[in-house]
């Protein structure tokens, strides 16, 4: 019997490494394979090479749109430390004001402190913000509970928690701002 999926953990550079381990050895489990130790390191260091990420096309003309429009742009993320130099390599990080982390905050969401303290950096009411995540659980219910405004991205168009708020790419949150 395979074991269950990990809980996510991105506060400690040991407890992201760990994390992975664990979700690599579900992976290959539940691919029917047996996973070995030196195979499951081998792609937690994979994972993290700087060439295994790319950003979809529609961002980076997303992001200089809504920054011209003169919007305070700010990015939540349950994330490692390196995400930044990702960010940053990506030529995705000069768009943003602010870059909330949770390994750099010690908080995940849905915790509700992550959000606040995004707020307070971009020095907004919950109400006059709009937040898009990917993820019903962790990004769109949270922000709505503090009195944001929520939409969730699903690029592959599945329905989400039954709530109408979803969007398939950058360009149609365009069309909503």
């Amino acid at each position: 019997m395979a074991s269950s999926p990990p809980t996510p953990f991105t506060l400690s550079e040991e407890g992201a490494r760990l994390f992975w381990l664990k979700y690599f050895r579900h992976l290959l489990e539940e691919l029917g394979e047996k996973p070995r130790p030196d195979l499951c390191e081998e792609l937690v260091t994979i994972f993290a090479r700087p060439e295994r990420y790319a950003l979809y096309p529609d961002v980076l003309p997303a992001l200089k749109e809504i920054k011209s429009r003169g919007f305070i742009l700010g990015m939540i993320s349950n994330w490692e430390g390196w995400l930044l130099s990702r960010l940053k390599e990506l030529k995705a990080a000069e768009y943003f004001d602010h870059i909330v982390i949770s390994a750099h905050l010690g908080i995940e969401k849905p915790a509700p402190e992550i959000f606040l303290k995004a707020l307070h950096l971009a020095r907004v009411q919950p109400s006059e913000s709009l937040h898009v995540g990917d993820s019903f659980e962790n990004d769109y219910l949270p922000a709505r509970r503090l009195g944001m405004q929520a939409v969730l991205i699903d690029r592959r168009g599945r329905p989400a928690g039954g709530q109408n708020h979803c969007i398939k790419s950058l360009d149609e949150l365009l069309k909503l701002l």
